[in-house]
């Protein structure tokens, strides 16, 4: 297997564990609307994905070294999708990073840790575009 075939294989690994990832993160903060839209079957299947808490480190970890590699233009909005800003003085629905998601904070103004899924799904993207 030549080195590119390799890099596309781990690439698309990297991308479906994302995938997986952001399945979970939707199943444990909407599990009502996802209970309703997937066969018992399913459900089975995304129970049986590792935990977001558990995973998302190494994903990210992964993710960042492939994205400053391949598409180092996108590095730092990759990287403050996780990072808390510097200057925050309260947690926002626009301050509020995956950092604090995984800490389980909530915001002065009600914002939940739901608020981490668009900002995984935008990590995401990012790496679909490598």
């Amino acid at each position: 297997m030549d080195n590119l075939k390799r890099y596309q294989d781990d690439l698309k690994q990297l991308i479906n564990a994302g995938k997986k990832l952001l399945a979970v993160i939707i199943y444990q903060y909407d599990l009502k609307q996802t209970e309703e839209q997937l066969s018992d079957r399913e459900m089975a299947i995304l129970e049986s994905y590792p935990s977001f808490l558990e995973t998302y480190q190494s994903w990210y970890s992964e993710a960042k070294g492939v994205i400053s590699q391949l598409l180092p233009d996108r590095l730092n909005d990759f990287v403050e999708y996780y990072e808390k800003p510097k200057s925050r003085k309260y947690l926002t629905y626009e301050s509020y990073r995956i950092a604090d998601f995984l800490l389980g904070l909530r915001g002065t103004d009600g914002v939940s840790p739901r608020a981490g899924i668009p900002l995984f799904e935008q990590q995401l993207a990012i790496l679909k575009a490598v």
